[in-house]
């Protein structure tokens, strides 16, 4: 049963990389539980390509970036930097001038409860500016 599993995972992440959105959608709620055992190093440091932009996507990309945030600095902090890349690329292939305001305006309300809670926020600010030249530049 365990030998099936590991290839059921296999397929699943080798779906995903060709950009099955089913297939990526299931990865990034399993990274989104925080089921270490589930989490699968090999192909989490690749982005996932995906045929055509989705809002859904973003929309998950987006949670997978503020979840990253949320990690305990020192214990987590290369699975933090992973996520966060896997994040950054997602919402940068599903990114749109339609739908960048509604990035930004959930990037700025996550932010400010950073802030609130003094935590480290020049990052993200960063990615939003880059986001920003990008989608207006395409």
């Amino acid at each position: 049963m365990y030998k099936n599993e590991n290839e059921t995972a296999l397929v699943s992440q080798f779906l995903a990389s060709l950009g099955d959105e089913f297939n990526i959608l299931n990865i990034i709620d399993e990274y989104l539980k925080d089921e270490d055992q589930k989490v699968y190093h090999a192909f989490n440091m690749f982005k996932f390509g995906c045929l055509q932009k989705s809002d859904v996507l973003l929309n998950k990309y987006i949670e997978l970036l503020f979840h990253s945030t949320n990690f305990p600095d020192e214990q987590y902090s290369i699975r933090r930097e992973k996520f966060i890349y896997l994040a950054q690329n997602g919402i940068q292939q599903h990114l749109t001038t339609k739908n960048f305001m509604y990035f930004a305006n959930k990037i700025n309300l996550h932010i400010s409860r950073l802030k609130s809670m003094n935590k480290y926020t020049d990052f993200i600010e960063d990615f939003l500016l880059q986001m920003e030249q990008y989608v207006y530049s395409i």
